[in-house]
């Protein structure tokens, strides 16, 4: 007589290896492929994903460094020629950096991104010395 604890033995001697091919056929991490494999590059969507969100930050940037403008002029604040001068050059630079992104190649991508994340932090840093200085 068969009792239904040996009935299931055979079952799962049959159905575990089918469980688990695709653990075994999964990808492995890239630390167990080897130190000489480089990155791949960005996948498309990612690429398109944050060049898309970099063009919103700048439109952000532009709401608030025009809203800043504004209530500077009607409280008669100025910053300094050095302090202003510095700041527009991070807002131009941060602008090419997003346009360069949207521009960028599978193999430039890497470095936009790098050139874009390093110039609006040098934005936000010449921000906070601009805002400072208007206080």
């Amino acid at each position: 007589m068969l009792s239904i604890k040996n009935a299931f033995f055979p079952a799962a001697l049959v159905l575990a290896p089918l469980m688990m091919a695709p653990l075994l056929l999964a990808p492995l991490p890239a630390t167990a492929q080897g130190a000489a494999q480089t990155t791949p590059a960005a996948p498309a969507d990612d690429q398109a994903s944050f060049s898309r969100k970099a063009g919103v930050e700048m439109q952000e940037w532009q709401h608030k460094i025009d809203a800043f403008a504004t209530r500077a002029k009607s409280e008669g604040k100025h910053a300094s020629a050095d302090t202003q001068a510095a700041f527009d050059k991070a807002w131009a630079n941060s602008k090419k950096a997003a346009d360069r992104l949207k521009k960028s190649s599978k193999s430039g991508w890497s470095d936009a991104k790098k050139y874009y994340d390093e110039q609006t932090s040098n934005l936000a840093t010449a921000w906070q010395r601009l805002t400072d200085s208007n206080k």
